[in-house]
């Protein structure tokens, strides 16, 4: 095929005989491109190999050569199987696409209906079998890339699913909602989930509801049943994911529920606005984690930094900031932040930053957000100011949260973290935060471990004094 970029999607007429093919891209990772999605630095390929129970999306193509007079086309696909596996469909069930002048692609999509064995070998190959104009051939042209037929090779299955949030806070509201989900990256087979994914274990009302049910993420919302009223009390509940046979659970095998005690704060004093600039996108706040880094018995101050970030809330949320209304009389778009919390996060996508220091703690980490979304804390740190107003001194809190962190070699752990301490402005004008960090997780630390910390909102910080044990 003439190597023209997207124009041999049938943008435009080409120097050619004028042909339908499989248009099948895939990436540098080996995922297939999106439907529309257009990359004119791969060519379609004639065999891939399938490792997921989600649909495969395969389009088929249309170009036209000059001169050409048909306007549309029906393209007739047939599925053979190499193999005895046999569950599996195409839609439409038909197999006729419809291609056109103006929609010259059109999608088959192969849906499995039960997961095949791993030693099935079994291949799924598409044909382009019939089309309704003779003006028109099956297949391209070039012959080393035909695309007249598809060899799908069904590959090694391992399924894994995974929660979308770790932690829900609710402002405790009768009748609120949350959203979050359950993704299954290797997509999931209906009939192999039990009737519910989640346990509730809660002393208050809650309930949970599938809202959406997509290849390869189920949605949920849930919603508070009863009003919290106690201002005082902390609730805390947790939905808890059930085991599923099959599947591999990757990170949290829970969503805590939490509505913290509601403390009276003057949210004019803003504290956590002291700890990012939104106008620097590699801001950063500075560390330093009292720390056996040699492993030594020797304990020393050991520095680090993380990009610092506001935490966004609604604008009902009762420590809500406004931070921008987009200059625009419509209040619904308005951006606001919480005036006492900050997180860490990478500025790049993909990335982790070192939140509390913690890839100190590892010797073979991932760092991808992917493997590890732990290192990552977008909300971290809460500030609740003396008195309720005292722009310069007071508690803070570790927000309680569970961390998934991976190694290289592919071993997941849940890290629970939580802690406390004080802060203070100096008399240079920033903050420093003195503060226990107690993280537990039994295979890693054998139980809790327990790490002091400073952390500023300056890079020239002076050195913290040793501390009395190591």
């Amino acid at each position: 095929m003439a190597c023209k970029g997207d124009r041999q999607l049938g943008e435009e007429l080409f120097d050619g005989p004028s042909h339908v093919r499989f248009w099948l891209l895939v990436d540098g990772d080996g995922g297939p491109l999106s439907p529309g999605e257009v990359n004119a630095g791969l060519l379609p390929v004639e065999t891939y190999t399938h490792e997921k129970l989600s649909e495969l999306a395969i389009p088929v193509a249309m170009s036209l050569g000059q001169g050409a007079s048909v306007t549309e086309v029906t393209v007739d696909i047939a599925a053979t199987v190499a193999g005895t596996f046999a569950g599996f469909s195409l839609s439409p069930a038909s197999g006729q696409l419809t291609l056109s002048r103006t929609e010259p692609v059109d999608t088959v999509y192969l849906r499995f209906e039960e997961r095949w064995p791993a030693d099935s070998g079994a291949t799924i190959e598409l044909a382009l079998t019939a089309v309704s104009s003779p003006e028109v051939q099956l297949g391209s042209p070039t012959a080393e890339a035909n695309g007249r037929t598809l060899s799908i090779t069904l590959g090694e299955l391992d399924p894994t699913y995974q929660l979308s949030e770790n932690r829900i806070e609710l402002s405790g509201n009768q009748g609120e909602t949350h959203d979050f989900a359950v993704h299954f990256p290797a997509g999931y087979l209906p009939g192999e989930l039990p009737d519910s994914l989640f346990r509730i274990e809660s002393a208050f009302g809650l309930a949970v509801a599938a809202t959406a049910y997509e290849p390869e993420a189920i949605r949920y919302t849930l919603t508070l049943t009863e009003a919290l009223t106690q201002d005082a009390l902390s609730y805390e509940a947790r939905l808890r994911l059930a085991e599923v046979p099959g599947y591999t659970l990757v990170g949290s095998e829970a969503v805590s529920v939490v509505r913290p005690p509601l403390v009276d704060r003057d949210n004019s004093v803003q504290t956590a606005a002291a700890f990012y600039d939104l106008s620097d996108p590699f801001y950063r706040t500075y560390g330093t984690n009292w720390f056996d880094f040699n492993a030594d018995t020797v304990c020393d101050w050991q520095d680090f930094f993380a990009f610092t970030y506001p935490v966004e809330v609604p604008a009902d949320h009762p420590q809500a900031v406004l931070y921008d209304d987009l200059g625009t009389p419509d209040t619904t778009d308005d951006i606001y932040h919480h005036a006492f919390r900050i997180g860490f996060n990478s500025p790049n996508a993909g990335n982790t930053t070192n939140s509390f220091g913690l890839k100190r703690w590892f010797n073979n980490e991932s760092t991808s957000s992917a493997n590890s979304p732990g290192f990552n804390i977008p909300e971290a740190l809460e500030f609740y100011p003396e008195g309720g107003d005292n722009p310069d001194q007071g508690v803070v809190l570790v927000i309680p949260q569970d961390l998934v962190v991976a190694s290289t070699s592919g071993n997941s752990y849940v890290i629970a973290i939580e802690g406390e301490g004080t802060y203070a402005r100096l008399p240079g004008g920033y903050f420093e935060l003195a503060f226990e960090l107690r993280a537990t997780n039994e295979i890693l630390f054998g139980g809790t471990r327990a790490d002091q910390y400073r952390l500023y909102n300056y890079s020239l910080f002076p050195d913290p004094a040793p501390l009395a044990s190591g």
